[in-house]
């Protein structure tokens, strides 16, 4: 696995809760073209539906969760499952009390960015990352007498959980990280010697393991990544940030690996294309990152904001955080950095986005 290129900015020491839940309906305050009007009103719509119907970070938890299995030395068709396999497993790791203990999924929550969200410290310490998820973030957890039922059911284990096991004195040792959970049994990626094992943890098993704590992660959405790189990477205004958030959400719904509908000629997160699609690859293919990637992207994007379209990202560094900001900010950056067709009426309809999501969040 390879570390994310991406700035690492810690935000502040606490937990970064940034609601991102955008107008189904944007009400116009002037007449413009219908057919505009209802492509925006239809995309807004798309986008609070996308927001608000799966669960907090689904696509981060499970690009996580596929990156672990991808790594892991077996496959799903071969959990292991043997109890004392599993228990020396686990044992040996807790005896050990290895600083590195929590790596395998730091190295994994770098990868998808979850780090530079501050999901996740930057650590490989279980007592550190488990003080760091509880205290710093908050996230909520529950002890093994809250997910033991009697019988053979699990209660409170979710895919992306994190478990700790704990030793005598109560200090979280070793970590798995829950790929799957089902009514009697948890697949749970854990590590032995620098190798990610799935492994099948049904109630017996998880009992027999001893004291142990599941603490439940809050994931990122890409829009909540882009937010974060824009105000603490860029340095952004908050209503600067609103603004790019906005139009990537119309150009490509935030999937940094989108092609242009049909054409396939614009690409990425702000769709990039002809000459500035080409300048977009040979500027990751000089800074050795893969295109695909949604830090790749900002990053170049920053670049251009700094370089070719220094007019807007100069504006985007300083916009009053007030209403009239957030619009202005969400108009330039369509108006002279995304340049779409009939560009005056689009960037007022993202203009108007940019603002409803400034006043949702703050």
């Amino acid at each position: 696995m390879k570390y994310s290129l991406i700035k690492k900015v810690r935000p502040h020491g606490h937990k970064v809760n940034i609601i991102l839940t955008l107008a189904a309906g944007i009400i116009l305050s002037f007449c413009i073209n219908g057919c505009v009007h209802a492509w925006a009103e239809n995309k807004a719509d798309y986008l609070t539906s996308a927001l608000t119907y799966f669960p907090s970070g689904f696509s981060q938890r499970k690009q996580i969760i596929d990156c672990l299995k991808n790594e892991a030395v077996n496959s799903e068709k071969e959990l292991i499952s043997d109890p004392e396999d599993i228990k020396e497993i686990i044992s040996h790791s807790s005896e050990s009390a290895k600083k590195g203990a929590f790596g395998f999924i730091t190295e994994a929550a770098y990868a998808q960015n979850a780090v530079y969200a501050g999901t996740f410290l930057d650590s490989d310490s279980c007592s550190e990352q488990y003080r760091f998820l509880t205290e710093v973030n908050g996230f909520t957890e529950h002890r093994s007498d809250q997910c033991l039922l009697p019988g053979d059911s699990l209660l409170n284990i979710y895919s992306g959980d994190i478990i700790f096991w704990l030793n005598e004195s109560k200090t979280p040792v070793t970590a798995g990280l829950v790929c799957e959970c089902h009514h009697s049994y948890a697949e749970v990626a854990i590590c032995e010697e620098n190798n990610i094992l799935l492994a099948k943890f049904s109630r017996n098993i998880m009992e027999s393991l001893g004291d142990f704590t599941v603490v439940h992660p809050e994931y990122a959405f890409n829009e909540q990544l882009i937010y974060l790189y824009c105000v603490n990477t860029l340095q952004y205004t908050r209503t600067g940030a609103c603004g790019v958030v906005a139009n990537v959400h119309f150009e490509s719904s935030s999937v940094a690996a989108k092609e242009e509908y049909e054409t396939e000629i614009g690409y990425g997160i702000c769709q990039w294309s002809f000459d500035r699609r080409d300048k977009l690859e040979q500027y990751c293919v000089s800074k050795g990152l893969d295109v695909s990637l949604l830090e790749s992207q900002l990053e170049f994007m920053g670049y251009e904001l700094e370089n070719d379209f220094k007019f807007t990202g100069d504006f985007l560094r300083s916009a009053p955080e007030t209403d009239s900001g957030a619009y202005d900010s969400g108009y330039w950056f369509c108006f002279e950095y995304e340049q779409p067709f009939d560009f005056e009426t689009v960037s007022e309809e993202r203009a108007k986005l940019s603002l409803d999501l400034w006043k949702k969040m703050f």
